[in-house]
Parts: C-alpha cells; sequence; structure tokens
C-alpha cells in the first residue's frame, strides 16, 4: 500500500499570479509618486512665478508713491515725469511690445542700479534661483530653471490712469508656461 503525503506550498503558476500581482502594484504606486512629484513641482512654479509678478508690481507701485512723496508743491505735475523716467513713453519701455523688467542687484549683480529697463529685441532676461535662495539675472550660481518677468504698461482712456501688466513666463519640462497680473495705477493728488 502506498503512501499518500500532502505537501504544502505553492505551485509555479502561483507564485507567477502572485509575482504579477506584486509588480503591477510597485508600478501603480510608482506612477502615482512621480504624477504628485509633477504636481508639487508645478505648484512650486506657479507660487514662484505668482510671487515674481507680485514682486514686480509692487516695485512700480513703490517708484509711483515714491515719486508723490517727493513732490513737496502740490500745483507740481509729477505724475507725467514719473510715467516718463520710470516707464517710458508711448512706443518705447513698458509701453513698447518688448516690455521692461525690474533690474534686481545682488550679490553677483550690484553693479547695476535697481530700477525698471527696456527689454531688447522682446527678450528680458531671465532670473535664476541662486545658491543663496535669492533671484539673481546670472546663471553661473542657477539651482533651477529660469522664470522670466516681463512688465507691460499700457494707456487708459483717462491720461491719470495706467495699466501695468506683469507677466512671468518659464519652462517646466517641454510646455511653455505663463502667469500674468496687472494693477491699475492712478495720479493720487488729484
Amino acid at each position: 500500500m502506498k503512501k499518500h503525503t500532502l505537501q504544502s506550498g505553492f505551485t509555479l503558476v502561483e507564485m507567477l499570479v502572485a509575482v504579477m500581482i506584486l509588480t503591477m502594484a510597485v508600478t501603480a504606486l510608482l506612477s502615482v509618486s512621480a504624477g504628485s512629484s509633477a504636481s508639487v513641482r508645478t505648484a512650486k512654479n506657479k507660487m514662484t512665478a505668482n510671487w515674481l509678478a507680485q514682486a514686480s508690481l509692487d516695485y512700480v507701485r513703490n517708484t509711483r508713491d515714491t515719486a508723490l512723496i517727493a513732490n513737496t508743491d502740490p500745483l507740481n505735475d509729477w505724475w507725467t515725469p514719473w510715467i516718463t523716467s520710470t516707464l517710458g513713453t508711448p512706443g518705447s519701455m513698458c509701453f513698447s511690445a518688448n516690455g521692461c523688467y525690474v533690474n534686481i542687484p545682488d550679490q553677483f549683480n550690484n553693479a547695476l542700479p535697481l530700477g525698471i529697463a527696456a527689454c531688447s529685441r522682446g527678450d528680458c532676461p531671465k532670473l535664476w534661483l541662486s545658491q543663496n535662495g535669492g533671484y539673481t539675472y546670472i546663471s553661473t550660481n542657477a539651482t533651477q530653471s529660469p522664470f522670466r518677468v516681463t512688465i507691460n504698461a499700457a494707456s487708459t482712456q483717462s491720461p491719470d490712469l495706467v495699466e501695468i501688466t506683469a507677466t512671468v513666463t518659464w519652462v517646466e519640462g517641454t510646455q511653455n508656461k505663463s502667469l500674468s497680473q496687472s494693477i491699475t495705477l492712478s495720479n493720487w493728488s488729484l
């Protein structure tokens, strides 16, 4: 008489099915992780672009406020000279299609004065995040892909109003991205 012994374990088919299920689960987790990493990068870039646009508009607003405070004669027209010296005239500097940018001196580029400068040939310089956490126009010490901030000014129907738009552009992967913010500045001394 033969004895039957019970063997415990897995068959080859069971092992292949288990490995296939485990592989699909790991693949799904990795794809979710990669997708969330891209979402975090997108959110970070949008926040940075928002901050750069707002900072540029705040600088323009600050130059307007400084010009108003410096005007000691209430009968003196400070508005028109401020627009001309800071933003340019129609067709030039910020009023041109090329736009302008805020020149930010930093530890690498402190020879250039703080101010608004015209962009040449439609290309404002790129802003790079430096190793010290600030932004610079010099890419030598950069740690991430650059942003480009372009400021455009537009006359309104009222000579006492000017529309300022800051547009930030950057490349994310293979896609060009942009974000714009606008403010309307007025002649406060009216």
